[in-house]
């Protein structure tokens, strides 16, 4: 495999890293309960290392179980054991008539052992390396994992904007000096302005933050109702409507260049293949992406959790199975022109749920609390030349 055998270290500082996770959220309410804090939001592969710093193993007693969901998938492919017909369609609910928002739908889930695990993990990094006709697409994750093991970092191309909002200290132009690579990016606080030149893409999460954000005077939202990422570049759905008519999502990107791009899709695909399968869709996704926008900074959105009643009685479209695919799509950010952004930091309450009455089908968010997302949105801005924050 052509990414093993060039960058080997950072191929198995993931698959060790994303191992180390799965036992920590296997063992969540186990021997690492007093790590975790009863917060399915903990840092997972913290807790691994305060434990072990404490004489606290994966193999010690007291472990606890995965949930019996996931064995159940490991097992079958299903939650019942049984066929995809098991579990048709996607999340529960929808948006209200008239709000222009539909049910999302998906298929059926399939959780790989963990040594399988670990092996299509792997694949994964490698194809996502390559692109849709077999050439090679820039490997940004690989080089970002490659370089924090090796200290060696780019800063990419900056996308000013106005500096209305920010303080003084931020506003001081950060640009690495001549000769100087080891550059990374931290996040700042900005104003609506920063998202003039924004595109967001999403399914119907996206949507509701397009009708009730109040970005419609800001930024660009390619979004659909059910899109998934597995149909995302598809030749024939041509899901962006313009005045000329309809166009597929690599004729958009083909004609207008963003500064900043905004990604958040998962939810609908929870039911489809593995964690593994999705993270290899969605890292072609992003790197097709990057090749279409060499200059936008990009933000892959952690896929918003569920509430807490169908987290509780839902065998494929819960918060441990969305965790998964989390901490895959977390391994794309590279700080410099790739982050990594999870809106459950706000919207969820001490157990990982979506909070109690922020909902009104248990997945999609009531109209008032898109503010809430859209303000931790301009906590997490990206400013590299005109406005930021460098290291």
């Amino acid at each position: 495999m052509k990414l093993l055998k060039r960058c080997p270290l950072a191929v198995l500082l993931a698959v060790s890293a994303l191992a180390l996770t799965a036992v920590a959220f296997a063992n969540r309410n186990g021997i690492y309960r007093e790590y975790g804090n009863g917060k399915n939001t903990a840092p997972a592969l913290a807790m691994v290392f305060e434990g072990a710093k404490d004489g606290v193993f994966p193999w010690s007693p007291d472990g606890g179980d995965m949930p019996a969901m996931a064995d159940a998938a490991a097992e079958s492919g299903s939650p019942d054991g049984g066929s995809a017909a098991a579990h048709p369609g996607g999340p529960d609910g929808g948006f209200p008539e008239g709000a222009g928002l539909m049910p999302e739908a998906g298929g059926t889930a399939a959780n790989a052992p963990e040594e399988e695990a670990e092996r299509q993990t792997a694949e994964a990094l490698e194809e996502a390396a390559d692109g849709p006709d077999g050439g090679e697409i820039p490997d940004r994750a690989s080089e970002g994992a490659e370089s924090e093991a090796s200290g060696e970092t780019d800063p990419g191309a900056g996308v000013p904007y106005g500096t209305e909002g920010t303080s003084e200290a931020e506003a001081q132009p950060q640009t690495p000096e001549d000769g100087d690579e080891d550059v990374t990016w931290d996040f700042v606080q900005v104003d609506a302005s920063y998202l003039d030149d924004a595109l967001f893409i999403g399914d119907s999460r996206t949507q509701g933050l397009f009708e009730y954000g109040g970005l419609e005077d800001h930024a660009t939202f390619f979004c659909k109702t059910s899109l998934t990422i597995y149909d995302l570049f598809k030749n024939e759905l041509a899901f962006i409507k313009t005045d000329a008519g309809s166009q597929t999502l690599t004729q958009a990107l083909s004609e207008r260049q963003y500064g900043k791009i905004y990604l958040m899709l998962g939810i609908n695909e929870m039911g489809t293949g593995t964690p593994e399968s999705f993270f290899t869709e969605y890292a072609k996704a992003v790197m097709q992406i990057r090749q279409l926008q060499p200059d936008a900074i990009l933000f892959v959105q952690g896929i918003m959790h569920v509430a807490a009643k169908k987290n509780a009685s839902d065998p494929i479209f819960n918060n441990f199975n969305i965790d998964v695919r989390n901490v895959e799509i977390q391994t794309l950010e590279d700080k410099r022109d790739i982050f990594y952004l999870d809106v459950n930091e706000v919207v969820c309450d001490e157990n990982g749920n979506l909070f109690d009455g922020w909902s009104f089908d248990q997945v999609h968010l009531k109209g008032k609390y898109y503010q809430v997302w859209k303000d931790f949105l301009l906590q997490h801005g990206i400013v590299r030349e005109q406005e930021g924050n460098g290291n």
